[in-house]
Formats: structure tokens, C-alpha cells, sequence
């Protein structure tokens, strides 16, 4: 009888305390979305971007940090340009694609997602997000080339409320509905996830320097992969 009773009040307290969690977490996730967005650096990137003197038929990357580290360079263009923002999400990147779109480049490169998995964004937000960003640019810039980039894997993101698996699967969940809606939008899906992982579906060790972050050896798998897809 004792261990009935004691199986009903755990019961109880777990339908009590995760509906609790879930508001909990929603509040945390949003609160550190705002004050990511409160940041000088991320004005500062957006004024950069406005600032710039760009040429026609430009070629525009945008993501977060693992777009902003790539050094464009290697494709020894003058009309490529990154408007990668470290620790932006899907979010962010809605707020700001008009900036893009204005510039009616040819092609636009797009990587983003990883922040908003990590810090427990509803995939169903985040796709909601990437599908009005795709509309967004169809809409505003018609004649541009659109390619979606797959989100990256991951390597040892382990806590009390999230296994490094757990994100995997996630990421993986996330990708194909980008496969799936990249062929319903009519534009290019570049799948990068399978060529960055080792034999346990994670960031291979030798290509990121913190588990998310690509070192150059990461990069250059990128670079192999959309090198002839991208105008110079």
C-alpha cells in the first residue's frame, strides 16, 4: 500500500513540476534571446552591413557565428560578402533579411538554427521562421538564388537537461524538413551534416575547436562542397 501511495504522489508531483519546467523554460529561452539582441556587438554588425559599399550582383552569407568566422576570402571575390552575426537565431535573421533583399544580390547562402536547438527553441518556431525567411526573399528578391545550408553537427553538449544526443537528433529532425521544404520552395539544399560527423553521428573532433565552432580543416569540407555552386 505504501509503495502505491508513493507511486501516485511521484506521479502527481512529475505532471505538477514539468508543465512548470516547460514554463520555466520557454521564459529562460526568450529572455536570452532578448538580451542577445541588446548587445552593441549585434547593432554594430547591422550598422557594418548598412555601411558597406556593395558591388552588383552580389553574393551574400548570413547565419551566426559559423557563418561569420568563414573567411570568404578563399574565394578570392570582391562580391562576396558575410552578414554572419555571432549567437543570432532564426529570429534574428527574419528581423534582418530586408537588409538583404535590398541588395537584390544573385545568390544568398544560408546557415541558421543551431542557437535557437540549443537553447530549446520549439522546432516548430524555428521552421516557421525559416519558411517566412525563404518567403521573404522569393517575395522581395525573385531573381536570387537561394541556398539552404543544412544545420551542423555538434560535439560533447552535456548538462542536467540536455544530452549532446539529444541536440543530434534534433539537428537531424530540423534537416530534413529542410531537405523536404528546400525542394517545396525551389531552392538549393546543400547538406553539409554528413560530411562533418564521425562514426557517432558528432562533429568530428579534428573539425571544431569547442564543440560547435568549425576549425579550418571543418572549413575547408564547407568550402569543397558549395565552391562551384558559388558566382564569383
Amino acid at each position: 500500500m505504501k509503495l502505491k501511495t508513493l507511486i501516485i504522489l511521484l506521479f502527481l508531483g512529475t505532471i505538477c513540476v514539468y508543465p512548470a519546467y516547460l514554463i520555466y523554460r520557454n521564459y529562460k529561452t526568450q529572455k536570452v534571446i532578448n538580451e542577445y539582441y541588446a548587445l552593441p556587438y549585434y547593432q554594430y554588425r547591422i550598422d557594418q552591413f548598412k555601411s558597406t559599399n556593395f558591388a552588383d550582383s552580389s553574393v551574400v552569407f548570413i547565419g551566426n557565428s559559423i557563418t561569420e568566422e568563414f573567411k570568404l576570402s578563399v574565394f578570392q571575390s570582391s562580391r562576396i560578402y558575410n552578414f554572419g552575426i555571432s549567437g543570432d537565431f532564426s529570429q534574428g535573421l527574419l528581423k534582418r533579411v530586408d537588409l538583404v533583399t535590398s541588395l537584390k544580390p544573385s545568390q544568398i547562402f544560408i546557415m541558421i538554427g543551431i542557437n535557437d536547438i540549443v537553447e530549446k527553441v520549439p522546432l516548430k518556431e524555428i521552421q516557421k521562421n525559416y519558411s517566412e525567411i525563404i518567403q521573404q526573399i522569393k517575395k522581395e528578391s525573385p531573381q536570387t538564388q537561394i541556398f539552404v545550408q543544412s544545420v551542423l553537427p555538434i560535439r560533447g553538449f552535456n548538462s542536467f537537461m540536455t544530452s549532446n544526443s539529444e541536440l543530434i537528433e534534433k539537428i537531424k529532425e530540423m534537416n530534413i524538413f529542410l531537405k523536404t521544404s528546400s525542394a517545396e520552395w525551389r531552392v538549393q539544399y546543400v547538406d553539409l551534416f554528413p560530411l562533418l560527423i564521425d562514426e557517432k553521428n558528432q562533429l568530428k573532433a579534428s573539425f571544431t575547436y569547442d564543440g560547435v565552432h568549425l576549425t579550418d580543416e571543418g572549413y575547408k569540407i564547407w568550402i569543397k562542397e558549395i565552391e562551384h555552386l558559388v558566382q564569383k
